[in-house]
């Protein structure tokens, strides 16, 4: 071992593990191999085969809970946090909204909410990256809903948003909400993972003596009725109290804090047995969305990352037919296809035709970089609501940290004061916004545009939209890439080649002469009959293109089919797409 190695090797952090793994860990030294004149000089690093390179970091998932009080008003709040605290899901409770169903709120989040009245409520905030990966919503009662997620060449993953009856409520509605949180949990599959998350209502005391398998005796508080309903059913469940496994300050520790009356009631759950993939969980006394409640973060690591990679296709913008572009487009197709005055093979036809339209189209419309569309639930967001809700935190702050009862009262006072003006700004600016927009849907007289807000608003409801994830025959669900892939391919197979019964056809003359030519009126009235703003087929020339281009066109597109009529069809048109609703298969 060189000297550069040794100055390595010790300049290496001190680390708990051992010697060999310090190594590994050392950070390369920019010098060279060997020295020159006695001195290390400066020059390229060192090769792949010298060079230990630290492993990459294992994937992160961020799983909160919260009861938020109310979502009225607090939608895009709720995302800014969300989004500012790196949190992947959030279970909330108390949302106190009606309905089933899925809702954007901003920044790249769905909430699938489900309220059977303007009381109590339950819902899950998902990120962008996991809205994709959602394969089941289970909406039990207004206090109980889960959604399955599957990953990638790992389990499936079972989230649990929990709301129980608080102290006031009879002992009938308790023990149906824990019979129904009892039924929900046994009926899932023992090898995938589960986490229960949400305001249980129950103290489960700092330390205990019994359930030292699920509680880490770092809890805060006594227990009480409650809290020994909340251990019993973590236990038969075998289910980790997680928050009460990290030692951590008070102010950390407490989820509900009202006055002087401060509690634990809040509590993130998973498979005892997966506890050692949690790193972290406590609570952030600093957000101001509520004035009770706090949110309570706890960070995972999980075996294979689960953010799906983006695929971008660029596209020509075909949408510009109809400007300046489209135009100068059209010029140079007419003079291409009335240059092409001796017809040849009709695959040399179609492939030159149809590489010189992608080309020009390319050149003169341009094509678009496939990015992800921003959010455009949030466009009436304005800097002057940034400004009112950092003074709501700030007085949030200096009330929650005040010393003297005086203090308290005062800044209490401001913070709800301030608490009101931000209410206050947000639905002024939305519904100025919202405004705007109903005025153009009334004035407007472009249909489309009214049955493509009316679609895309419906699609933003629903909960399951595209996922790649299918099941198998016997109903288990595939999450790794080859198995879907195979059994979409025993799918179709079955579909396109399964036989039936035909009856025997009677033997007719066959037709006596050539076959008559197409004519250009009958492909005119084709053309004209054809829909537009349609998909794109394999070839990637949308109809509107034969239109605009008029009898030019039209004579080009027959004289393609009649060529067809004599020689068969080109190799271009035997390739196709199989489409699902889940799933695009390219045959």
């Amino acid at each position: 071992m060189n000297s550069t190695t040794n100055r390595a090797i010790t300049r290496a952090r001190a680390s708990p593990r051992s010697d060999e793994t310090a190594i590994s860990r050392a950070r390369a030294s920019p010098v060279s191999d060997e020295p020159q004149d006695g001195e290390n000089t400066r020059a390229f690093p060192r090769s792949d085969e010298n060079v230990i390179r630290a492993p990459p970091q294992a994937p992160r998932m961020r799983i909160s809970t919260w009861n938020v009080g109310s979502m009225t008003g607090r939608s895009t709040e709720l995302g800014k946090v969300l989004q500012r605290r790196r949190i992947n899901i959030c279970c909330i409770q108390e949302t106190k909204w009606k309905g089933s169903k899925s809702r954007n709120i901003g920044c790249g989040y769905k909430l699938i909410y489900h309220g059977t009245r303007a009381q109590n409520g339950v819902g899950i905030v998902v990120d962008r990256d996991l809205q994709e990966r959602v394969v089941e919503v289970e909406r039990v009662s207004e206090r109980l809903m889960s959604i399955k997620f599957a990953l990638d060449n790992q389990c499936c993953m079972n989230v649990i948003s929990a709301y129980a009856p608080q102290a006031g409520c009879t002992n009938a509605e308790k023990d149906t909400f824990w019979e129904e949180i009892n039924d929900l949990l046994c009926a899932i599959p023992s090898n995938e993972n589960t986490y229960v998350c949400g305001d249980l209502n129950g103290h489960v005391g700092q330390t205990t003596t019994v359930y030292n398998r699920i509680h880490g005796n770092y809890g805060y508080g006594k227990v009480n009725t409650e809290g020994e309903k909340i251990l019993e059913f973590a236990s038969a469940h075998n289910l980790a109290l997680i928050n009460t496994f990290f030692t951590k300050q008070q102010q950390h520790l407490i989820t509900y804090r009202s006055g002087n009356v401060a509690s634990q009631i809040d509590f993130i759950m998973t498979n005892r047995e997966k506890l050692k993939t949690c790193r972290d969980c406590k609570v952030i006394p600093g957000e101001p969305l509520t004035a009770q409640h706090r949110i309570l973060v706890a960070e995972f690591i999980m075996s294979s990352p689960f953010k799906a990679k983006k695929v971008r296709t660029p596209k020509i913008r075909w949408q510009k037919l109809n400007s300046d572009e489209g135009r100068d487009f059209s010029l140079k197709m007419n003079h291409y296809i009335q240059s092409k005055t001796q017809y040849e093979e009709v695959n040399t036809i179609w492939s030159e035709a149809q590489e010189f339209c992608l080309d020009t189209a390319r050149k003169c419309l341009g094509v678009s970089k496939g990015a992800v569309q921003n959010d455009k639930d949030t466009r009436w967001w304005n800097p002057e609501i940034d400004i009112i809700l950092k003074e709501k935190k700030l007085l949030f702050k200096r009330w929650q940290g005040s010393k003297t009862q005086e203090d308290r009262e005062k800044f209490k006072l401001e913070y709800k004061l301030a608490k009101k003006a931000a209410k206050r700004a947000v639905a002024q600016a939305k519904a100025a916004s919202e405004q705007d927009f109903y005025t153009k849907i009334e004035t407007t007289k472009d249909s489309k545009l009214i049955f493509k807000t009316a679609k895309q608003r419906h699609n933003n409801c629903q909960d399951i939209r595209m996922v790649k994830f299918i099941k198998n025959e016997e109903g288990q669900l595939l999450t790794k890439d080859e198995d879907i892939r195979k059994r979409w391919k025993e799918y179709y197979g079955h579909l396109l080649n399964e036989e039936f019964p035909i009856e025997t056809l009677q033997s007719e003359l066959p037709t006596v002469g050539p076959i008559p030519s197409i004519s250009e009126e009958e492909v005119r009235v084709a053309l004209h009959e054809m829909a537009t703003n349609k998909a794109v087929g394999p070839d990637e020339i949308p109809v509107e293109v034969w239109k605009m281009l008029n009898d030019t066109g039209v004579k080009f597109i027959t004289g393609v089919f009649n060529a067809v009529l004599s020689e068969g069809i080109p190799d271009e048109w035997r390739r196709s797409y199989i489409s699902s609703e889940t799933h695009l298969s390219y045959i």
